[in-house]
């Protein structure tokens, strides 16, 4: 009930209209197409539900997807990145138990994991740039770099310079 409510609640009537409407990875910042975009409808719902900034939830997906729901990238280390926000496959299975996931490549699904796990990982560090790094790179890759005093990464800036960029209105 409490989740339905919230849903309710988050969506704005279609006379919203927002100032300096720019699309971040095909994602409009214009609170009218929350409604009518499924992407932006499960971006503020879920963010919502685990305590994460939309704004940040957009600049995650521009910098690991550009908006592609079919992205995936096959890393390295024989891991694999599925989605809008590129979950890695090392986080499926405990995923699929915490969440109940079925589907990757899912838009509501992979958002819903995205900002689950962002929420996670914001209520144990306080700076973005270790969030972000944590997101990126694993927790003991971030550790790894953290231990030797680097606090944030190439990647951690780049969402964060969209973040900001979002937050400006470009």
């Amino acid at each position: 009930m409490i989740l339905i409510l919230t849903a309710i609640l988050l969506l704005p009537s279609k006379s919203v209209q927002a100032s300096c409407e720019t699309p971040v990875a095909g994602i409009s910042t214009a609170l009218t197409v929350v409604a009518e975009n499924p992407i932006e409808l499960h971006i503020a719902y879920y963010s919502a539900i685990y305590s994460v900034d939309s704004d940040l939830v957009k600049a995650v997906i521009d910098a690991e997807s550009g908006g592609n729901t079919k992205a995936v990238n096959h890393n390295t280390n024989g891991s694999q990145d599925s989605g809008l926000m590129q979950i890695n496959s090392c986080n499926h299975e405990w995923l699929k138990d915490e969440l109940g996931i079925t589907d990757f490549y899912d838009v509501r699904q992979n958002i819903q994991c995205g900002c689950y796990m962002l929420g996670l990982l914001s209520r144990k560090y306080e700076s973005v740039n270790r969030v972000l790094m944590s997101y990126n790179m694993g927790e003991g890759g971030a550790r790894r770099l953290w231990s030797k005093g680097v606090y944030s990464s190439s990647y951690s800036r780049k969402v964060v310079g969209k973040f900001n960029k979002i937050k400006e209105g470009f």
